[in-house]
């Protein structure tokens, strides 16, 4: 069956009507409630902030690939796109507005935590080009952002995760992260963010020994529940950085296939990533399979490590771009587009003019 968006399948993308969008998933769908999000604190909606994050926390709710809404609602707070110190301060200014109208909030203090942890980062600079007295700046913003998750719940789900991001940044020792993480999945196991963030800690450039995240990431696939696909979800991200193919032996691609086959969330993106998946370990079978489901609904950022038409073509199907000049990310864009949403007409303008379907976000 083609994957495709029909008027059926249009539901609220949002738990709150007024934000109009459309039941999408993947990528677009985590940027665009980050967008909207930042909409919401832009024009100082703390009410609506407030509101959407306990319905987010109290029914777990999540896109149809299985991301979890409030990971990308506070990821919005930490990664904002704020290019100097006057856009950082400005949103610090609207998280501390948010925090004094909400003073008990536990999500207001753990925004403005994420909002600190996202500005040290940016004093440090990045791995190519660290700023100078970057590490003083970022030990003093990192000690606010810890200051602010002191006074958190020791149960509430975000500030768990910023916790362990902020035991990488300042150099935890192994036996404390561990403890710390054990205690996450102990308050909630399915939730992805903590397995990524642990795997982030045993990297080469942190923490760990060489090839060890990858162990380390079958442990957590066996530790958490089987139909959340850890160790392919996890993989992914690391896709192109600390691995490149299955016959480098760092992931394997039998894990992969059971960790696949586990997922149970029905969605392009997960069909469109198992499908990239299979064609990266020259599975032709599964990736035929997978290639007929999709048709015409190719998700372009599943795509960016394996050529789509060569595997086509190597899967025995037509190998030419005939009938996906439309593709999901396309059809989605135009979806959010009918809303009035300024960032895909924005986008979607691009892609017409240059002809850069979907690896653009």
């Amino acid at each position: 069956m083609k994957i495709k968006i029909s008027a059926m399948a249009v539901v609220i993308f949002l738990a709150i009507p007024s934000l109009g969008y459309c039941e999408i998933d993947g990528p677009i769908a985590r940027e665009a409630l980050k967008r909207e999000t930042l909409t919401l604190l832009s024009s100082s909606q703390f009410e609506k902030l407030e509101e959407v994050a306990k319905i987010y926390s109290a029914k777990k709710e999540r896109s149809p690939d299985g991301n979890w809404k409030l990971y990308s609602l506070f990821n919005a707070f930490q990664n904002p796109p704020c290019k100097t110190d006057a856009d950082w301060n400005k949103h610090l200014s609207l998280l501390d507005k948010w925090q004094a109208v909400y003073p008990a909030s536990d999500c207001a203090k753990t925004a403005l935590a994420a909002a600190w942890m996202g500005y040290a980062w940016f004093a440090r600079g990045t791995d190519y080009e660290i700023k100078a007295d970057g590490y003083s700046h970022m030990k003093e913003r990192l000690g606010k952002a810890e200051k602010l998750l002191m006074n958190v719940s020791d149960s509430y789900v975000p500030s768990l995760d910023l916790k362990l991001q902020l035991a990488l940044a300042n150099s935890t020792p192994r036996n404390k992260f561990d403890a710390m993480f054990k205690k996450a999945v102990s308050v909630e196991p399915s939730y992805v963010a903590f397995y990524a963030a642990a795997i982030n800690y045993y990297l080469p450039r942190w923490y760990g020994e060489p090839g060890e995240w990858a162990k380390k990431l079958e442990e957590f696939d066996l530790l958490a529940p089987r139909k959340e696909g850890i160790y392919a979800r996890v993989a992914f991200g690391q896709l192109g950085n600390e691995w490149n193919g299955f016959s480098e032996g760092t992931i394997k691609w039998e894990k992969m296939k059971k960790s696949l086959n586990d997922i149970h969330f029905d969605s392009p993106w997960i069909d469109n990533m198992s499908a990239s998946y299979a064609c990266l370990a020259e599975d032709y079978d599964m990736a035929r399979t997978l290639l007929k489901k999709i048709g015409t609904g190719v998700y372009n950022p599943a795509w960016k490590h394996v050529s789509l038409l060569d595997c086509m073509k190597k899967a025995g199907l037509p190998g030419d771009s005939a009938g996906l000049e439309k593709s999901l990310d396309y059809q989605y864009m135009e979806e959010l587009s009918k809303n009035n949403n300024p960032w895909a007409t924005e986008l979607l303008n691009k892609w017409k003019k240059y002809n850069m379907v979907g690896f653009t976000y």
